[in-house]
């Protein structure tokens, strides 16, 4: 009934979809092509029409070569016939060497496989290289800072969920071809790091740096755009000049060390390597891993960017608690005794929480929130 359905709604409006055209083709042998070579692959996953299409094709051509794999056929709802693959006539070859899977790869997908039904057994080798398989229950388990990730998944859904989590941890990655920060942004963050090691950038490096300061703070007025700047320049620290001011509680040039530290902080978050920071009160180095700057960012972020209700940010103000790291450092008992805090404002608190991967109690202290 529903095909009839669509049968007349397409009459109606003057419609005709990809499988009409088939249907079409199959009905007139004066359109088929005279072929040299046929090849048809990922063969698992045609239709009826489209197997009608193939041998109407077949009759007119010299030689054909349809290539699949019937433990590959997953499209069976949408309308694939894996049964017409496997008994098409013919002979046949199994291609019995993989030079894409390891041997560890190998064994998991054997096991899964042998569950298929009505499939055609048939043995095949692993390359040479182990590999290696490691079970994890969380996408964000998986340690992505160590190396190089490819992720794939069944479902764009479920790699939108991974992209949120990248973008939450400041991972950089690229996604249909598009990478996570801009051109414009990398080719600043390199040009500061060559200059914080001693190094030189040229003008388009200087421009990339500043298009990311602000005017009259971090970068003097009226030299943002450089164009005053002979193309051929090049810059390094001793030519970068910095304009300082504070309000006397700390010396300018401490403040500018404690500046960089915070941006290096920021860089770290791009890098594959661990930074390790001299301080000058200290004999030991502090080194900052990217896990604790990721925690240390996360419980500073100020409650008035989280979307909270106005009821609870004006408790959790009048309570002087301003930030995720505040929130957390309380007990849920704790907190109903701020005034006017009611349960309604806990749970949305509790949602808040869970969704950021925080419990309420945590010690912050470990993470020197006061250091910055």
């Amino acid at each position: 009934q529903i095909a009839e359905y669509l049968k007349e709604y397409k009459k109606v409006r003057n419609l005709y979809d990809f499988t009409d055209m088939l249907i079409e083709f199959n009905l007139r042998p004066e359109v088929w092509p005279h072929l040299e070579v046929l090849i048809v692959d990922e063969a698992q996953d045609l239709s009826l029409v489209q197997w009608q299409v193939i041998t109407n094709l077949i009759t007119k051509c010299k030689r054909a070569y349809i290539a699949g794999d019937d433990d590959q056929a997953i499209f069976k709802w949408a309308g694939a016939d894996v049964n017409s693959f496997q008994s098409y006539p013919g002979d046949s070859i199994i291609l019995d060497k993989s030079y894409r899977i390891p041997q560890s790869h190998h064994n998991v997908a054997n096991k899964i496989v042998r569950n298929i039904k009505d499939r055609i057994e048939k043995t095949w080798e692993a390359k040479d290289e182990e590999g290696k398989v490691i079970t994890v229950y969380s996408h964000e388990a998986i340690p992505y800072k160590d190396k190089n990730w490819l992720v794939l998944a069944r479902t764009k859904y479920i790699l939108n969920k991974v992209e949120r989590f990248f973008l939450e941890q400041g991972y950089y990655y690229s996604r249909f071809g598009s990478s996570s920060i801009s051109d414009r942004l990398k080719h600043a963050i390199a040009s500061w790091n060559k200059i914080a090691e001693g190094e030189s950038i040229g003008l388009e490096g200087l421009k990339a740096m500043y298009d990311f300061m602000s005017s009259g703070r971090g970068v003097q007025r009226n030299f943002k755009k450089l164009t005053h700047i002979d193309d051929r320049e090049t810059f390094d620290y001793e030519k970068l000049l910095f304009s300082i001011k504070t309000d006397g509680s700390i010396h300018p040039k401490e403040a500018l060390k404690e500046a960089a530290k915070i941006l290096i902080h920021h860089f770290m978050l791009f890098s594959d390597e661990r930074i390790t920071l001299e301080s000058d009160a200290k004999s030991e180095t502090e080194e900052f891993d990217e896990t604790s700057l990721h925690m240390r960012q996360l419980l500073k972020t100020k409650l008035v960017d989280m979307d909270l209700s106005v009821r609870a940010l004006n408790c959790l103000k009048a309570a002087d608690v301003e930030t995720l790291g505040d929130l957390v450092s309380y007990a849920k008992s704790d907190l109903l005794k701020f005034r006017n805090f009611g349960k309604k404002s806990l749970t949305e608190l509790e949602d808040l929480v869970d969704n950021k991967g925080l419990t309420f109690g945590m010690n912050v202290s470990k993470y020197k929130l006061d250091k910055e």
